[in-house]
Parts: structure tokens; C-alpha cells; sequence
């Protein structure tokens, strides 16, 4: 029991100590409502808009209302009542005889308080750990990405696209026509290497399947049958993009409704079709066309839809091409190689495309380089956030390590005097002060670690290249994270052992 007084005094102190961490929790709530609108600006320009398939729906039109306000104040002020009477419930529960005994003439902090204060930066310094495993993971993930092959060269090309209306394109030779003349002329302006056109460009977010089967060996009653992406395209459009012609040739002016029906494999779906057998001069029979097609080419596996978006066919990569002339369609995906800048060619393909037929606009007007860019905006943004997140978190705990040891270090004046005085040397106090630290780091890296192995589990649909528990990633992280917690120990361990003896003597 605790006398009436004491309970008077601790309702004061509660009183106190809310106010106070109340009024500093809506000063933190009123800078993080800053932030969240600052970062919801920052978020619609780092994920596309031009790509459906890409973007968040209405990021662009993330609110800052009065429900954003309402929840920061709601969690500000729940903040502030949590983490303003838990030291004035340690106060209650420990009482004022406890209290005094603990703290004893030596002036060191009382354990109750000593333990909580230790219990949170631990949990900080796991949390931090745990962040920085995943924003590790994420960031080499992502370079992984940047740097993987799409099996094309996405620099200095230009791509646009543009849609035959029917009123005005109903027949196959009027496609055809427009087609061929804005080929010819974008391929006679100056600085333009090549240009040709493909139905479903290349990480554009677009895409369409047909059933593909050889002829000879159809497809038995159960078995899976394959679905590669399929595009109709020019004759130049693989040397148009880079993509590697492996057998056969390209596809030519002959290639017409008039002669033999073709086609053009990937690599990968010519492996499928025919696992030991040469694909060239065999027949294939493509959903969609009465007759089937000899197979005049393999070319090398394109990721369509982007190595990180594996889309809804069973494989990406397996791809079947037809000549435009055999298979027209009124969407034309142009794709323009040019020698330098290929955004600086754009107003000359716009006048081309004008002088063919002027109500034709350009849309979708942007580099092969800016698609393969958008394509990675989702593991860019996932990145981003984990690494701010985890420099918040490394923040915190450097802090609170720094904090924890000043208090500490102010507490025990008298004791670090008392050793000065006996004979201890700068470099033992620095030891004491900065052995307290360190051993809360060490005691929080068993809790981080195994955090950061269950946490990394759940990324693994966000990693390319790289496993969850990824052996460099679990090795740097606690060697900088420990380099981060020496350094937040060294500012109070010099400033304890610069301490005068003497006045640490006489500290009250």
C-alpha cells in the first residue's frame, strides 16, 4: 500500500508527464502529416500512369483530408497517453522507498526504469535490423533487374502508337498501305537506322495469347496446351529493336497474303514445340488462321511483359510472330531505332505520319528506355520505402542508444568520478560507457535476425536474383548496423570520460 501522499504526488507526476508527452506526440503527429503529403506528391511520380498494368489505380489522387488529420491525431494522442504513463506506472508500482533504494548514494538509475529504457532500444535496434535485411534485399533485387537482360536493346528507340479507325481502314490492303508508306518515309528520315511495327510492344502493359500446336504432333485429349504471347510485325522489326535472329531468316516484302503462310519463333517456345528436333521448315499451326504456318525462323526470347512482371501466360518469353501483310491489325505499335536522341526525331515522325494521313495522332510517344524504366516502378517505389523506412528506423535506434547512454552516463557521475579518482583511465571509462551500448546491440541481433529471416518470406514475390535468406545481405546488415551503434556510443562515452573527478565528486 501506498500512503495517501504518495498518491497525490504520483497523480501530479502522471498529470506532468502526460502533458508533456502528449504535446510532443502532436508536434511529431504535425510533422508526419507534413511528410505524408510531401510523399504522396513524390509517390504518383515515381509510378507510372501510362502503363494500366503497372500503376496503382488513383494514386494520383491520394487524399490528405480530414480522415488522414483524424487518424495522425487519434494515434498522436494514444502515443502520447501510452509512452507518458509508462514511466509514471514504473513510479507507482516500484514506490517512493524502492525508488531511493535502488538509486542508493551512488545515484545510479533505479533497475525497474533502467530495464524498460534498455527493453525499447533493443526493440528498436531489431526493428532497425529487420528494415534493413529487407530494404537490403529489395535494393539488390533491384539492380539485379536493372541490369538483367530483356532480350532487346531498349536504348536510342523510339516508340508510339497509333490506331486505324475502321471507318476509314476496313480492308486488309488499306492497313497494309498505311503501314508500308509511314515505314517508308520514318525510314528515310535522317538519323533513323531503323523502324518497324509490332501489335503488342514489349513492356507496353499490352499483351494477347493464341494456342499455338505443332501439326504433326497435335495436342492429345488432357494434355496442356501452349499459349505463347503472339505479335503481327513488319520486316524490319527485329533489327529495328535488336532482337537476335538464332536460325532461319527475318521476314520479307514476299511474305504476303499472296504467298507462303509463315512464322517466327522464340526460342523458348521452339524448345517446347520441339525439344530435340530442328524447328526450321516445320509446319505450326497458330489459333486464328485457317492454315498452317511454316515455321522460317527462331529469334531470341523477349520478356514482354518485363523480367518482374511474369503477366498470365505460362511463359513469357515463348512468343509466335506473323507478318502484318498475313494478319493485319489497326493497332501499330511503331518501334524507331535512331542514331542519337530518339525523342529528338519525334516532331519529324509526327510530320511523316501527318503527310500519310493527317487524322492520324501519335499516342504513347516515349523511349524504349522510359518503358523499361516504368516497368520497374513497383520495385523501385517497394524499394524506396523499405530504405526510408529502415533509415527512420536506424535513426531511432542510434538515437535511442544515444540516449539510453547519456542518462546513464549523467547517473553515474559520481561512480565514473570515484574511478577517476582511484585511478581509471580515459580509455576505461570510454570502454564502460561504450561496453553498455554495445551490448544491448548484441542482445537485439538475435531478436533483428530472426525477424529478418520470417519478414524476408514475405518479399520473396518481390525478389529477382536473389534468395530471402541471402548470405551477403544477413552479413553486411549487422556489421553496419553495429558500426552505427558504436558510433551513437562514442558521443557519451567521450563526453563521461572528459569528466572532472573532482566535479564528478561533488555532482548531486
Amino acid at each position: 500500500m501506498h500512503p495517501p501522499l504518495f498518491c497525490f504526488q504520483f497523480s501530479s507526476l502522471a498529470r506532468q508527464l502526460l502533458t508533456e508527452s502528449i504535446l510532443l506526440s502532436l508536434a511529431g503527429g504535425a510533422l508526419a502529416v507534413g511528410i505524408a503529403y510531401w510523399a504522396a506528391h513524390a509517390l504518383v511520380g515515381i509510378f507510372p500512369t501510362t502503363i494500366s498494368n503497372l500503376s496503382i489505380p488513383r494514386i494520383e489522387s491520394i487524399p490528405v483530408d480530414r480522415w488522414l488529420l483524424g487518424f495522425a491525431l487519434v494515434a498522436s494522442i494514444i502515443t502520447g497517453v501510452v509512452f507518458g504513463m509508462a514511466p509514471a506506472l514504473l513510479a507507482y508500482h516500484v514506490g517512493p522507498a524502492e525508488s531511493l533504494k535502488e538509486a542508493g548514494r551512488s545515484g545510479a538509475p533505479g533497475a525497474t526504469g533502467k530495464r524498460f529504457r534498455n527493453g525499447v532500444v533493443i526493440f528498436e535496434v531489431a526493428m532497425s535490423l529487420i528494415l534493413l535485411t529487407a530494404a537490403g534485399l529489395m535494393t539488390k533485387s533491384f539492380v539485379r533487374l536493372v541490369t538483367a537482360d530483356l532480350g532487346f536493346r531498349s536504348e536510342h528507340v523510339l516508340t508510339f502508337r497509333t490506331m486505324l479507325p475502321p471507318y476509314k481502314y476496313s480492308k486488309d490492303w488499306q492497313q497494309v498501305g498505311f503501314h508500308n508508306e509511314a515505314l517508308r518515309r520514318l525510314q528515310a528520315l535522317p538519323g533513323v537506322k531503323a523502324a518497324g511495327t509490332v501489335t503488342f510492344l514489349p513492356l507496353s502493359g499490352w499483351w494477347g495469347t493464341r494456342e499455338v500446336s505443332a501439326t504433326e504432333r497435335p495436342t492429345e485429349s488432357g494434355q496442356k496446351s501452349l499459349h505463347p504471347v503472339w505479335s503481327s510485325v513488319s520486316p524490319d522489326y527485329f533489327r529495328a529493336l535488336g532482337i537476335p535472329l538464332l536460325k532461319g531468316r527475318e521476314f520479307t516484302d514476299r511474305d504476303n497474303p499472296s504467298g507462303l503462310q509463315v512464322a517466327i519463333l522464340s526460342a523458348s517456345l521452339a524448345r517446347s514445340l520441339w525439344p530435340t528436333d530442328e524447328p526450321v521448315g516445320r509446319p505450326v499451326r497458330v489459333a486464328g488462321f485457317e492454315k498452317a504456318k511454316e515455321v522460317i525462323g527462331v529469334v531470341g526470347d523477349v520478356h514482354q511483359l518485363g523480367i518482374a512482371h511474369p503477366g498470365e501466360s505460362s511463359d513469357p518469353t515463348s512468343e509466335v510472330y506473323v507478318p502484318f501483310a498475313q494478319a493485319t491489325e489497326p493497332l501499330l505499335c511503331f518501334v524507331v531505332r535512331t542514331a542519337g536522341n530518339p525523342l529528338g526525331v519525334a516532331k519529324e515522325v509526327q510530320r511523316e505520319i501527318s503527310a500519310v494521313d493527317k487524322e492520324q495522332a501519335l499516342s504513347f510517344v516515349e523511349s524504349m528506355d522510359q518503358l523499361a524504366s516504368e516497368s520497374l516502378a513497383l520495385q523501385r517505389a517497394s524499394m524506396a520505402l523499405l530504405a526510408v523506412f529502415a533509415g527512420m528506423a536506424l535513426a531511432l535506434a542510434a538515437m535511442g542508444i544515444y540516449g539510453v547512454l547519456s542518462y546513464s552516463a549523467a547517473q553515474r557521475t559520481q561512480e565514473i568520478g570515484i574511478r577517476v579518482a582511484l585511478g581509471a583511465g580515459r580509455a576505461d571509462v570510454l570502454r564502460l560507457v561504450i561496453a553498455e551500448g554495445i551490448r544491448l546491440t548484441v542482445l537485439a541481433m538475435p531478436i533483428g535476425m530472426a525477424g529478418a529471416f520470417g519478414f524476408a518470406r514475405f518479399l520473396t514475390s518481390l525478389l529477382y536474383g536473389v534468395k530471402p535468406a541471402d548470405p551477403a545481405i544477413f552479413a553486411i546488415v549487422p556489421i553496419v548496423l553495429a558500426g552505427v551503434a558504436l558510433a551513437a556510443c562514442y558521443i557519451p562515452a567521450r563526453r563521461a570520460a572528459g569528466l572532472d573527478p573532482l566535479a564528478a565528486l561533488r555532482y548531486q
